[in-house]
């Protein structure tokens, strides 16, 4: 305790605490500026991303709708993605099995814990990999099926099919 009140009633501590409070200041004040003008880009990024993401889902459901023809194609490419989604889950469940495979079952050979951590590590990546994968073509396949309702309630006349009858039993309004 006596360390501590002599600590406090030297020069020197006060005159280090000063010199710190000033460097703080100084790169808070700095740091306030950079963070404002981050901010603003990060903002600016993502709005003008959104921007140009309803454009292209707009001329898309404009193409198709002028060509209805090309329908089948339209709704190929969302089966695609959704095939790609399930072979990506397939693959993550794959990698966990043989995550709890290399944990249980270590080969005769394979004495070091270091060389099963590695293999495990890599399959956990690997894993991670495919379900991050899979979260990106189910995001596509989600765009491509909104295109396909939009482009369909297009074609109905904008009435769209929830509207033109009724689900239930069929009958048209």
């Amino acid at each position: 305790m006596q360390k501590i009140l002599d600590d406090l009633v030297s020069p020197e501590w006060w005159f280090s605490v000063v010199v710190v409070a000033v460097i703080v200041g100084l790169i808070g004040s700095y740091l306030v500026r950079f963070v404002d003008g981050t901010g603003k880009r990060v903002l600016t990024v993502f709005a003008n991303r959104s921007k140009a993401a309803r454009e292209l889902h707009q001329m898309r459901v404009d193409y198709y709708s002028a060509n209805p023809q090309l329908i089948p194609f339209l709704t190929s490419h969302e089966v695609r993605y959704r095939i790609g989604v399930f072979a990506m889950l397939i693959m993550a469940v794959v990698f966990l099995v043989l995550i709890v495979f290399v944990a249980v079952v270590t080969p005769p050979n394979l004495t070091s814990k270091t060389v099963v951590g590695v293999l495990a590590a890599f399959l956990s990546i690997g894993c991670a990999s495919a379900l991050f994968s899979a979260v990106g073509l189910l995001r596509k396949a989600s765009d491509w099926m909104l295109v396909v309702f939009d482009v369909q309630q297009a074609l109905d006349g904008g009435e769209g099919v929830s509207a033109s009858a009724d689900p239930l039993n069929g009958a048209t309004a």
